[in-house]
């Protein structure tokens, strides 16, 4: 673990107040300044604080969903806020999803297939024999449902010249934009990034995916019922309260159910 994600870590760790009190964590993999989405984030816990009655409600981040995920199973938190293809491959019957976030609004999200303009790119059959630049395996929508797009057009990975995974969405449009590739898969919204907002213009998109249920805050399925049901209910008000206006796209938070992300589970199984 890198030193500053540990010296956070460390910083957040306070003690239980009182003995009857609960004290609950919630973890987020850092996919941004560390420092920056816990001042985001904060007035959404201190929201969630107030309206269950609990003696604290704090966020603490992670490197990666694996690691999130141990800590969950081993009760370090309580609540986990999991990627949608990293929980679809998990598969496990003991993780009981309850909210699920709405940006701007959306309860789902898709990902797209993109390529400069001027390489006269106009559909997924002008992919053959080109470098393609992807997210990660895990990826929804910057992997998992740009494949299937291909294989529904008669395309598959070894037609390409040649396809390799950058780990996050921003290095696909910059390997794209930077001509090291020809084309890419990301989420749809991407160019509205502050990074590419001024280059948006440059990309053609030649198709985008079909809908992926966004990702789910997570507990533990002996987790107690009630207080799941306060937690649920707390994230459910937290747009009228306006405790999610500082967490930039976030609008609100819907019910989650296993059920979901039953498409997302169909494409990993059959990536295996």
């Amino acid at each position: 673990m890198r030193a500053w994600l540990s010296a956070i870590l460390i910083l957040l760790s306070l003690p239980l107040v009182g003995a009857d009190s609960t004290y609950l964590k919630i973890g987020r993999v850092a996919f941004s300044q560390p420092e920056r989405i816990l001042i985001s984030h904060n007035s959404l816990c201190l929201h969630i604080k107030k309206e269950v009655g609990l003696a604290d409600f704090e966020m603490f981040l992670y490197e990666s969903y694996e690691e999130l995920f141990e800590r969950l199973k081993a009760g370090d938190v309580q609540l986990a806020w999991l990627g949608t293809a990293f929980y679809a491959m998990l598969n496990e019957p003991d993780i009981e999803p309850i909210v699920r976030p709405l940006w701007i609004g959306r309860k789902s999200y898709r990902g797209q297939w993109f390529a400069l303009k001027e390489n006269s790119m106009n559909s997924l059959q002008d992919l053959r024999g080109k470098r393609v630049a992807f997210v990660s395996p895990k990826s929804s929508s910057g992997y998992l449902f740009p494949k299937m797009l291909l294989e529904k057009r008669g395309i598959l990975l070894e037609d390409l010249s040649e396809y390799s995974f950058l780990d996050k969405h921003s290095a696909v449009v910059a390997s794209v934009l930077t001509r090291q590739f020809d084309a890419g898969a990301s989420y749809v919204g991407i160019f509205q990034e502050k990074a590419f907002v001024e280059n948006a213009n440059k990309f053609q998109v030649l198709e985008q995916t079909d809908e992926i249920s966004n990702e789910p805050i997570v507990v533990r399925s002996d987790f107690p019922k009630d207080l799941k049901e306060k937690l649920r209910n707390a994230f459910l008000s937290a747009q009228s309260s306006g405790a999610v206006s500082s967490i930039r796209n976030l609008t609100g938070f819907v019910r989650a159910i296993s059920s979901d992300y039953d498409a997302v589970r169909k494409l990993v199984a059959d990536d295996e």
